[in-house]
């Protein structure tokens, strides 16, 4: 069943930019709502849509990030969002597994999951404010890409 948010995301060329803000907050949503369940079998249901969205999120990320790049610094992209996205788990971990120690388990999936929805509409409001070319202008991130080889950047 969970596949399907993967197929979900991966039914356009190129996903959008609401699709990944969308699906973020949607499992920010959804994994707040599954902290919440009363009972167990409440909860059980709970997680196959978020599992479904948390896949859905994840194959459009990636897609993003890669469809996003150019060839020459695909690589080097591909390992930061790497760190970023599991890189940050041995010290989100510890964290998220203290407060659940302290708080409760359901504390910790609603806390995780209010600062995820709160996350995607922070970025949401953001792209919103800042101008358009910033993020479609191949020419300004490869004059702004500290990663991006000297050659390509000095080429425009």
């Amino acid at each position: 069943m969970l596949p399907a948010g993967a197929l979900a995301s991966a039914r356009r060329a190129k996903p959008s930019m609401r699709l990944l803000l969308t699906a973020a907050f949607a499992f920010g949503v959804l994994e707040t709502i599954s902290g919440l369940m009363p009972v167990f079998w409440s909860f059980l249901a709970m997680l196959v849509p978020t599992g479904l969205v948390l896949l859905m999120f994840s194959t459009a990320a990636n897609s993003t990030t890669q469809l996003g790049t150019t060839a020459a610094v695909r690589g080097r992209v591909m390992g930061l969002y790497l760190l970023v996205f599991l890189g940050g788990t041995p010290i989100g971990s510890p964290l998220v597994g203290w407060a659940a120690e302290q708080f409760g388990a359901r504390a910790g999936l609603v806390a995780g999951g209010v600062i995820s929805a709160a996350a995607a509409v922070a970025v949401g409001l953001g792209w919103r404010l800042l101008p358009e070319p910033m993020f479609t202008d191949p020419v300004i991130w490869r004059q702004r890409c500290p990663l991006a080889p000297e050659r390509l950047r000095s080429s425009s």
